[in-house]
């Protein structure tokens, strides 16, 4: 603010009443210079110190969720820079760079870093308004605790406007809980479940891990030349429970849909598509009606795990091996000759019955035979329950 003074001349004869209103004029602008002056002590001290209880409660915290962060290598503690409210000094202290404590020679216990009145993260042995505890062996550091809550700062407050799952940044922290909730109310965030779909490549010959958002999609189906057999990995903590997957690769080889244990389920190919759910393990899948085309050799493993029916157009006279199914199983090996046709099998792993003791197949050009198996676990052998000839 600025005043104005009278000002005297020579000759004047007022001079009384000019000193008396200056003297007003200067005790009214000492006056408002000591209100002012009070106030910013009431700011900067009692007034202040009410603000941050208001703001952090009564209990010390730390502000930010690394403030005052201990990690232990050897024997050297270091404690990152932040800001620690200390209702004891009714302050909010702070640091701006690292601190490294060292814990040579010190004897073994519980000890604890509390930040003092500058700020300045020490070593006591008192745990009052501690940020942290260290365990201390005398040669090494054990367990390592925060003891004080987390109170929101700038950095944390700006975080939370950011949501990754509503792919949406907003204004404020209510904005955003105000367009969840909306969501929520709505279904929006259960139709991912629903609706969601994932197209992958997988090719290659290396496992592959779906992301958490991958997986979140109801709907899954994977493409690419594969050259080997892989592995694809779910995590089932934040996945549905339930998938309808698509194998739409080439390169006729194995994909095991896997959980965090178990044996997984192989995906059938030709863009087959099988239901899977998971037990919070293991991937296991509905019981299959599943074809599986399988290339002719001399020498075919007909694997049921990739299907309960397999065929194979004969071009010569293979021995095939049965493996991959379940206990009680039913199989049916689908056998079509080729335009030349007479051609014969030799069978692995299976036995008949009394009733049906040998298999002889249709002799015509492009006819087709139908084999069917139950599969005993504890026997490990195919029983060959059923032969249909001729179609």
């Amino acid at each position: 603010m600025s005043i104005q003074l009278e000002r005297f001349a020579n000759g004047d004869t007022n001079y009384v009443a000019k000193h008396n209103n200056n003297a007003d004029i200067i005790e009214s602008a000492i006056d408002s210079i000591e209100q002012l002056a009070g106030n910013n002590a009431a700011a900067s001290g009692a007034n202040v110190a009410k603000a941050f209880r208001a703001l952090f409660g009564e209990s010390a915290s730390l502000i930010g969720g690394s403030s005052y962060a201990c990690t232990g290598v050897l024997s050297t503690l270091t404690v990152q820079p932040g800001y620690c409210w200390r209702p004891s000094l009714n302050a909010v202290v702070s640091r701006t760079s690292t601190t490294a404590i060292s814990f040579t020679g010190v004897s073994a216990g519980t000890w604890f870093i509390t930040a003092d009145p500058n700020g300045n993260p020490i070593r006591t042995a008192d745990a009052t308004e501690a940020a942290y505890s260290v365990v201390w062996s005398g040669s090494a550091f054990g367990l390592i605790t925060r003891l004080l809550p987390i109170t929101f700062g700038a950095i944390e407050d700006g975080l939370v406007q950011t949501s990754t799952a509503l792919a949406q940044t907003f204004s404020s922290l209510d904005a955003r809980l105000e367009a969840g909730e909306a969501k929520a109310a709505a279904g929006d965030l259960g139709k991912t479940y629903v609706s969601g779909r994932l197209s992958k490549s997988v090719a290659g010959n290396s496992n592959v891990t779906l992301t958490s958002t991958e997986a979140n999609n109801m709907i899954l189906n994977f493409t690419g030349a594969v050259t080997g057999n892989i592995d694809i990995n779910v995590p089932l903590t934040s996945a549905p429970r339930v998938w309808l997957v698509t194998n739409n690769t080439t390169g006729g080889f194995k994909l095991t849909f896997k959980g965090s244990a178990g044996s997984g389920v192989i995906l059938p190919d030709g863009g087959q598509a099988v239901w899977l759910y998971q037990d919070g393990v293991n991937i296991l899948s509905l019981p299959p009606q599943l074809v599986h085309a399988e290339s002719y050799s001399s020498s075919i493993t007909a694997d049921f795990s990739r299907g309960s029916t397999i065929k194979i157009t004969l071009a010569g006279n293979p021995t095939i091996t049965l493996t991959g199914a379940k206990d009680k199983q039913k199989c049916i090996l689908e056998l079509t000759q080729d335009a030349t046709g007479s051609r014969t099998i030799t069978l692995i792993n299976h036995r008949f019955g009394s009733d049906l003791t040998a298999i002889t197949l249709s002799t015509g050009a492009n006819l087709t035979d139908k084999i069917g198996f139950i599969y005993d676990a504890t026997a490990d052998k195919y029983d060959v329950v059923a032969l249909l000839r001729g179609f």
